[in-house]
């Protein structure tokens, strides 16, 4: 079973953070990079969206939203094609 998810690494003694998209499939992970960096404390790990104290969060929820819609059509594509594949 694959899974989809949002990822914040962290990185030392920067003030903002890279976001990427976490596929996960059969415990094996591979991450993408959004292009999006936020402060940590604007970022909601448990609800993996963006705070309402960041002044763009409703426009950076929709793009994560959209991102997120994309990536499960884009499995569900691929699932169809070969039905016998380790993405199941």
């Amino acid at each position: 079973m694959t899974t989809l998810s949002y990822y914040m690494k962290k990185r030392k003694n920067k003030a903002k953070h890279p976001i990427y998209l976490r596929i996960t499939n059969h415990r094996d992970s591979r991450y993408i990079r959004l292009q999006l960096n936020l402060e940590e404390e604007h970022w909601n790990k448990k609800k993996q969206r963006v705070r309402k104290s960041h002044p763009r969060h409703e426009k950076i929820n929709r793009y994560l939203s959209v991102k997120m819609l994309d990536s499960e059509a884009l499995l569900l594509e691929l699932k169809q094609m070969k039905p016998g594949s380790p993405l199941d």
